[in-house]
C-alpha cells in the first residue's frame, strides 16, 4: 500500500510548497528543476509495526510561476501555480487504496534550500468497517 499511497501523496504534497509561517513568509527560496530523490518514513496505525520506509524519484520542472511534478513510476503529473513561496493546486479527492478509501487531512512541505525540501503528510484510510491513520515524514534532495 505504501508505494502507491506515497507517490500520490508526495505528488500532492509538492504542490503545497511553503517557506515559513503565514505571518512571516521569509525569503523566497526558488526550488530548482530536476530529479529529486525522495525518502519517506511512515508511522501510525496504517503502517507496519516499526514503521515503513520508501525511496523514489520525482521530476520537478519549475518555470516562472508554475511547477510540474511528474512521477515516472506511477506515470502521474500535477501542475501547481507559484505565488510567493506557495504553490497551490486543488487537493486530490479521497482515492481508492487496498480495498478502502484514503483521505489526506494535511500536507506540509518546506523548501530547505534550492535543492532540498522536507515535509509531512497526515492521512486516514477506511473500508467502512476498519480504519487507520498514518503520518509520512519525507525529505527530498536534488540528484
Amino acid at each position: 500500500m505504501m508505494r502507491v499511497l506515497s507517490c500520490c501523496l508526495m505528488i500532492t504534497a509538492l504542490v503545497f510548497i511553503s517557506c515559513s509561517s503565514s505571518n512571516d513568509p521569509g525569503p523566497t527560496i526558488q526550488l530548482q528543476s530536476g530529479t529529486y530523490q525522495v525518502n519517506e518514513q511512515e508511522s501510525g496505525s496504517c503502517a507496519d509495526p516499526g514503521g515503513e520506509t520508501d525511496n523514489y524519484q520525482l521530476q520537478l520542472t519549475v518555470s516562472g510561476s508554475s511547477v510540474t511534478i511528474y512521477d515516472p513510476v506511477e506515470d502521474e503529473t500535477l501542475v501547481g501555480t507559484i505565488s510567493g513561496n506557495t504553490v497551490t493546486v486543488t487537493p486530490p479527492p479521497p482515492f481508492a487504496e487496498d480495498g478502502g478509501t484514503v483521505t489526506v487531512s494535511s500536507i506540509t512541505v518546506t523548501i530547505t534550500s534550492t535543492t532540498s525540501f522536507t515535509g509531512s503528510i497526515n492521512y486516514s484510510w477506511t473500508d467502512g468497517s476498519d480504519s487507520c491513520t498514518g503520518f509520512i515524514a519525507m525529505q527530498g534532495n536534488k540528484t
